[in-house]
């Protein structure tokens, strides 16, 4: 059976022995859509010093996703 690749790019560069690139954003459908599209391994929501809705940001992580396989190793 075939592996299943990593959902998870930061644990998938460590891994492989790479360093991993996370940026950090503000909690907004508009950035989460604009990071999808960067070369980042992850991505650090901050949530601490704005107002967030977390069903439209939900949302908008989901509408900018990648299509990936799933698996148990996520």
């Amino acid at each position: 059976m075939a592996e299943l690749p990593r959902l998870n790019g930061v644990i998938r560069a460590l891994e492989q022995g790479q360093t991993a690139f996370v940026t950090f954003s503000t909690a907004d459908p508009a950035s989460a859509q604009a990071i999808n599209a960067a070369p980042y391994d992850g991505v650090v929501f901050e949530m601490e010093h704005n107002i967030y809705d977390i069903k439209t940001l939900t949302a908008g992580i989901l509408r900018s996703s990648r299509p990936v396989a799933h698996g148990p190793e996520g």
